[in-house]
C-alpha cells in the first residue's frame, strides 16, 4: 500500500501515491491543496485544507451527521454512508459520502472505452490503480460546477481527521467517466438472477442506508454497497472508499 506525504498548512498528511498536485486556480485559498488522479472509469479530485475544529463534523455522533446530511440533500442527491473511526495513529475521524446524479447533456459513448484498462499502473489502491491526471489539461473546478452528463454519478467524500494542531478537511469528488452505469446494470442483473430482486421495479433496489422511510432525492442503490467494490476497482465509488481506508490507515 504505497502512500506519500504532502504538507497541508501545519499538517503532514499521507495520501495515495496516484494523486498529483494540480495547478492552483486564482480564487483558491492559500492553504488549499488540490490533487487529482483518474482511471478509464473515474475522474477524481482531492481537496485538502487545515480547518478549525469548530468547522468540522462532530466525532462520536454519527446520528447527528446523518441528520445533517439528510437535511442538506437536494433532489438529485443521495446518502451513501456516514462513519466514525480512530485512525491507526490514534486520531479521531468522521466522514460522509454523498452521490449526485448528473442532469446535463448525455455523455457520448465510444466503442473502445471499456477496452481500456488502468490495472497496469502501480498499485497503491487494492486493484486497478488510478493514473495521474494530465495536470495542464484539467480544469479542476469542473467537477464542482454541475457539469455531470445526464445519468452519470459523482460521489463526494467529506473526511475530517482531528490532528493536534488543526482538523484535516478532505473533500474528494469522484465522477463517473467513459461508459457510465455499468456497475449498476451488472449488479442489478446479478441481483435478479440470484433472487435478491424480483425485477426492475423492486423497491429493494434502492433505499436510504440509515432510514428506509427517508425517500427524498436519489437513495443509495444495491450496486453501491461496499461488497461490490472489489468487482469494480476502477469505479469512482470504489476508488473513493479505497482512498478513505488508506488515509485512515496512514494518518
Amino acid at each position: 500500500m504505497v502512500t506519500k506525504d504532502v504538507q497541508v498548512g501545519p499538517l503532514e498528511v499521507a495520501i495515495p501515491t496516484p494523486f498529483e498536485v494540480l495547478n492552483r486556480m486564482p480564487d483558491d485559498p492559500s492553504d488549499l491543496l488540490t490533487l487529482g488522479c483518474s482511471t478509464n472509469q473515474a475522474m477524481c479530485l482531492l481537496r485538502l485544507q487545515a480547518i478549525p475544529a469548530e468547522y468540522a463534523m462532530p466525532v462520536g455522533n454519527p446520528g447527528a451527521v446523518v441528520d445533517g446530511v439528510h437535511g442538506a440533500l437536494e433532489e438529485d442527491q443521495g446518502l451513501i454512508s456516514v462513519g466514525t473511526a480512530t485512525t491507526k495513529k490514534g486520531r479521531q475521524a468522521v466522514w460522509s459520502i454523498v452521490k449526485t446524479v448528473g442532469t446535463g447533456s448525455p455523455a457520448p459513448a465510444t466503442a473502445d472505452m471499456e477496452a481500456e484498462d488502468a490495472a497496469d499502473v502501480a498499485s497503491a489502491f487494492p486493484a486497478g490503480d488510478p493514473a495521474a491526471i494530465d495536470v495542464d489539461g484539467l480544469e479542476h473546478t469542473a467537477a464542482m460546477q454541475g457539469r455531470l452528463p445526464r445519468g452519470a454519478v459523482q460521489y463526494c467524500l467529506t473526511l475530517h481527521i482531528y490532528f493536534k494542531e488543526r482538523v484535516l478537511g478532505a473533500t474528494m469528488f469522484a465522477d463517473e467517466a467513459g461508459v457510465t452505469g455499468m456497475r449498476a446494470a451488472t449488479v442489478h442483473e446479478y441481483a435478479v438472477q440470484k433472487g435478491m430482486l424480483s425485477g426492475n421495479d423492486d423497491p429493494a433496489w434502492s433505499r436510504d442506508p440509515y432510514d428506509a422511510s427517508f425517500t427524498k432525492g436519489v437513495p443509495m442503490n444495491m450496486s453501491e454497497m461496499e461488497q461490490f467494490d472489489r468487482a469494480f476497482p476502477n469505479h469512482p465509488l470504489s476508488i473513493e472508499r479505497a482512498t478513505l481506508h488508506i488515509m485512515l490507515q496512514n494518518n
